[in-house]
């Protein structure tokens, strides 16, 4: 099996070539179709077209508009009556015309059928007239010894009123190595002719005449005058202009301009090896520009994930000061407020008339203690009141903490919009990325279907390569503010009742407890007299203010450990893409640079 495997690799990868242009030719095309490239069919077999030349003569392709003599001069070119001459544009066919030993038609018909008829039959198949729906094209073998050096291919024509005979005339520039482009020489370098040959490839120039047909219908002064104007018109087009005769030609007369296109096509055998370096260079610079996009393609997406990560970096900064303010502010409210409750508790606290009774000296001969009454001025802190004014009584301070709810509220919806905002801008961006490349279309036939594939599931599916983790970052990011958001209206804006009454609870308590300790040691236990920083310290406590400052304020608050907790992860997200995206990226490089190094 190993054996098996080894010699399948070996014939398919391990090729030896012969020496010479046709070696050197097969050599790279071996590089174009290696397995790394993923070559389509198409490329396959545009290569095939070509490499057919070794064996094959050059393809000569006859265009011209409709009636401008085409069918007359390759019958006089071929010394036969071969085509029917004066048909319609309906339902023309091309038709190759190639040597053979013997004289026959070979007719190929869409279902696959094929039929052999003698030349004389033609005229049946080429007349417009006839039916040619189901015809596919047209061969016909002719024992002309000149088309040992070329093969003919007779177009429909470029202004036909089917677009099906204009689009199979372009098609064909593809599979040949030479152009006759036969026009009227009274219609010559018309602006209808001029747009048409604009369709030819320029590779083919060098191999490419302009022939006016019917010269014999002006004179010869007025044909110096239209051949010195096409000349400079269709320079761009074709390597030379000649006026022809079919007429003189018939005659015998050496000024019929046939001589020069024998010469012409004669000469096509030696310009090849020429031909096939022309379109073999093209196809190649035609792959690594497929390259080229793919790699421009794949920086555009780096591109996109990096600048975008970059605004979200930016906008995390920028925001990071606003909301340092905001909870600055909230910080402060706390503070102010318990100021607040505590002046309305400081107003609440009195020094009443009081008296406890203390342990006298015994009487002498008296069995019966003796006590001793004590007046003194006694601290009370009048809570029912203080609690009536700040809660039940009043509702400034409820209405305080709706507002200051409320606010919290609006303020943690704008952390969270926020954030939303920031991840639906890359969401838009890479969603336009998909959107523009989901359903790419090759550009040219000749590129890779795979490669085309692959870069078009990567732009489909971006949520699941790239959006989804940043997705669930912000989400988890989300969540994490929420609660703390939750946390903070628990603990302070729900909760401001409970810590006024704790407070109240615990300064009457402490009160209450310096009066007993008092009363039992007055030298010892001072009375507690509860001022503004007692009631102060109470209300900070129980309204978590201490709690709550290393979250607020300073250099590791909550917003901003949260905050670049998530730039970080979204960072660390990035570089996982980009790692992904060079690989694609690098592989259409390194093929790029393969490809730059092929010198044919």
């Amino acid at each position: 099996m190993l054996n098996n495997f080894i010699k399948d690799y070996q014939d398919n990868y391990i090729l030896e070539f012969e020496d010479g242009f046709w070696g050197d030719f097969k050599k790279v095309c071996k590089k174009l179709l290696e397995p790394k490239n993923h070559p389509s069919n198409e490329l396959k077999d545009k290569l095939s077209l070509i490499s057919i030349l070794e064996h094959e003569p050059i393809s000569v392709a006859v265009v011209g508009q409709f009636s401008s003599g085409k069918s007359t001069f390759l019958n006089t070119l071929l010394g036969k009556d071969i085509l029917a001459t004066g048909i319609t544009p309906v339902t023309a066919k091309t038709t190759t015309i190639k040597y053979s030993p013997f004289d026959l038609i070979k007719i190929k018909h869409f279902d696959g059928r094929e039929e052999i008829l003698a030349v004389n039959e033609l005229e049946a198949y080429t007349d417009q007239r006839g039916d040619m729906k189901d015809v596919k094209d047209i061969t016909i073998y002719l024992s002309n010894e000149a088309l040992k050096n070329f093969t003919i291919i007779d177009t429909p024509g470029l202004n036909s009123r089917s677009d099906d005979d204009t689009n199979e005339t372009i098609n064909i520039f593809d599979k040949i190595g030479a152009v006759l482009w036969v026009s009227l020489i009274d219609n010559a370098a018309r602006a209808s002719e001029i747009k048409d040959a604009t369709k030819l490839p320029k590779y083919l120039k060098n191999n490419s005449l302009s022939l006016l047909s019917q010269k014999d219908r002006i004179s010869d002064e007025e044909c110096k005058k239209v051949l010195k104007y096409s000349k400079e018109i269709f320079k761009e087009y074709f390597l030379d202009v000649i006026a022809i005769s079919s007429k003189l030609e018939s005659k015998g007369l050496e000024d019929s301009g046939f001589n020069e296109v024998r010469e012409f096509l004669n000469a096509l055998e030696g310009k090849k090896e020429n031909l096939v370096r022309d379109k073999f260079n093209i196809i190649l610079s035609d792959l690594i520009k497929e390259r080229e996009f793919y790699v421009k393609l794949y920086i555009k997406l780096e591109d996109i994930l990096r600048e975008m990560v970059t605004k979200i970096s930016l906008k995390f900064e920028h925001n990071l000061e606003l909301y340092a303010n905001e909870f600055q502010k909230i910080y402060n409210w706390i503070n102010e407020t318990s100021s607040s409750i505590s002046k309305i508790f400081e107003t609440c606290v009195e020094g009443v008339d009081a008296h406890y009774f203390k342990e006298g000296k015994k009487r002498i001969l008296s069995s019966n203690l003796n006590y001793i009454k004590v007046d003194y001025k006694s601290p009370r802190f009048n809570k029912d009141f203080a609690l009536s004014k700040l809660l039940y009584n009043d509702d400034k301070l409820a209405t305080a903490f709706r507002v200051f709810r409320s606010k919290l509220n609006d303020f943690e919806k704008e952390i969270l919009d926020d954030m939303q905002s920031s991840y639906k801008e890359l969401e838009r961006e890479i969603l336009l990325f998909k959107g523009r490349h989901e359903s790419m279309i090759k550009k040219k036939d000749i590129y890779s279907s795979i490669e085309n594939e692959i870069a078009s599931k990567v732009a489909s599916e971006v949520y699941e390569l790239f959006l989804k983790n940043y997705e669930n970052a912000f989400f988890k990011t989300s969540q994490e503010i929420k609660l703390f958001f939750e946390k903070i209206d628990i603990k302070i804006s729900t909760n401001y009742q409970n810590s006024v009454k704790l407070s109240a609870n615990l300064i009457e308590d402490k009160v209450l407890k310096s009066i007993e300790d008092y009363e039992s040691d007055p030298l010892t236990f001072p009375l507690f007299y509860p001022k503004f920083d007692d009631f102060k310290n109470e209300m900070l406590k129980n309204l978590n203010y201490y709690e709550f400052e290393g979250d607020f304020i300073g250099d590791r608050t909550f917003i901003k450990k949260t905050l670049n907790s998530l730039n970080e992860k979204i960072l660390e997200i990035l570089e996982s893409n980009l790692n992904y995206i060079d690989i694609l990226k690098t592989k259409h490089q390194d093929i790029k640079y393969d490809l730059k190094a092929i010198n044919f």
